[in-house]
């Protein structure tokens, strides 16, 4: 805060000076201590000091106060409160359509290069790093953002729609191809296998199997007639569930078993080869392949679960960005500082980058203008209305108080000149 200026005394020594003199006279003059034409003339020039100094301190006294004060103020007094809104609507015309108006801000913004300022701002480590650290409380507080439920619904339906309209059936064509040539399906088979094969052992495919036997031979005899049906009745007959399940299951668990150990296993090589019949249909874009893949993205998309899927997705990515900042922000800041510093490198060397960064900065700060030139007035009229009478009578007084005490000064001056050439031209017309 500036010290507050000492007060100027001009006025009131020159009004003193005048007064005094023009009373120091006068007695000289009653008492017939001063005499002849000369001090006649000086004694008018001390008479219209006083009436000059006495005018002018009356007119700069009405600006900032009622004069005498109370309820004997005259009319014309107290000028700035009287005038306050006439004031106030000066000022803010002043400032919003004349110093800065539209025009003029855009004039100004001609010569403005906002690549030149982000070279000087970010030139020193420091600069850079501030950035980096204001990014990082940022990259925070939006980290904390993630869970947000808004974010998470626009999120889950850009998915779903990503999912509707993904070219799927090529990519999952190529990734199965892919998965096979480097013998990751032979994995999955020896997984799926050893979990069939402890599945069978328990006996959870008995029933199963029953069924389907007994369906098959029910299929057989349907399809034979004559000598060969009654054969058909005959080998039903003969099938004994218990036994023969048992046997059944035995050998599936043995074949599953082996397919468990043995990588190369004969049926693996077969699935291997069926798969990929089915990636070489998506390729080709056989529909009924196809269909299955849109089938399959339709039930992923519409699948109400998605939103939660998505929701545990954001709160996982939440968490690890929050650990993240906290453990590595020093590691963090001083990353975004170097990517500023190399993206600042090579904005250095691309002129016609930095033309546009300045144009566009240029265009964007003239259009927040014209739209809201409107706050500069607004801004400046709560400004001084936020003074009450008194206090902003007190700022201007003290801004410019000390400057008008001159007034005064010239007053008792120009009005003792006045009256000494009055009252010299009086004597010389004889008037007297």
């Amino acid at each position: 805060m500036s010290p507050t200026p000492r007060p100027n005394r001009v006025g009131i020594v020159s009004l003193s000076i005048a007064a005094g003199g023009f009373i120091a006279l006068e007695v000289a003059n009653h008492w017939h201590l001063i005499e002849g034409t000369s001090w006649s003339v000086v004694r008018a020039g001390f008479e219209a000091a006083v009436v000059g100094g006495v005018a002018d301190w009356f007119a700069v006294s009405a600006l900032f106060k009622p004069v005498p004060g109370g309820r004997l103020a005259l009319p014309h007094t107290d000028i700035i409160v009287r005038n306050r809104h006439k004031l106030t609507d000066g000022v803010v015309d002043l400032v919003e359509n004349q110093l800065l108006s539209p025009s003029s801000v855009r004039e100004k913004l001609r010569g403005f290069s906002l690549s030149k300022v982000l070279f000087e701002q970010f030139d020193s480590r420091d600069g850079r790093q501030l950035a980096a650290s204001t990014l990082s409380v940022l990259a925070g507080h939006a980290a904390a953002e993630l869970e947000d439920a808004k974010l998470r619904g626009f999120l889950t339906q850009l998915l779903r729609e990503q999912i509707r309209t993904a070219k799927l059936a090529p990519l999952f064509a190529s990734w199965i191809e892919a998965r096979v040539a480097a013998g990751d399906t032979r994995v999955l088979w020896q997984t799926v296998a050893a979990t069939l094969a402890d599945q069978a052992e328990r006996g959870d495919f008995d029933e199963l199997l029953r069924e389907i036997v007994q369906s098959g031979l029910d299929a057989y005899k349907g399809e034979l007639s004559g000598l060969a049906k009654v054969k058909g009745w005959i080998a039903s007959a003969a099938f004994d569930a218990e036994t023969d399940g048992r046997r059944l299951r035995v050998g599936l668990s043995k074949t599953l078993r082996d397919m468990a150990i043995d990588a190369s296993h004969p049926f693996a090589a077969r699935l291997d080869k069926a798969v990929l019949a089915y990636a070489a249909n998506l390729h080709v874009g056989d529909n009924e392949a196809a269909e299955r893949v849109r089938d399959f993205q339709e039930r992923l998309a519409t699948h109400p679960d998605l939103e939660d899927v998505v929701g545990h997705m954001l709160t996982d990515l939440r968490r690890l960005a929050e650990t993240k900042l906290r453990d590595s922000r020093g590691e963090f800041e001083t990353a975004l500082a170097d990517l500023i510093e190399r993206g600042l490198t090579k904005l250095r060397g691309d002129e016609e980058a930095k033309a546009r960064l300045d144009h566009w900065a240029r265009e964007s700060l003239g259009s927040i203008v014209t739209r809201h030139h409107g706050v500069i007035g607004t801004t400046a009229r709560e400004s001084l209305n936020r003074l009450d009478d008194r206090d902003l009578v007190a700022q201007l007084e003290m801004k410019v108080g000390s400057d008008l005490q001159y007034i005064r000064l010239n007053g008792a001056v120009i009005g003792g000149l006045v009256g000494v050439v009055l009252m010299a031209t009086k004597l010389l017309l004889g008037s007297t």
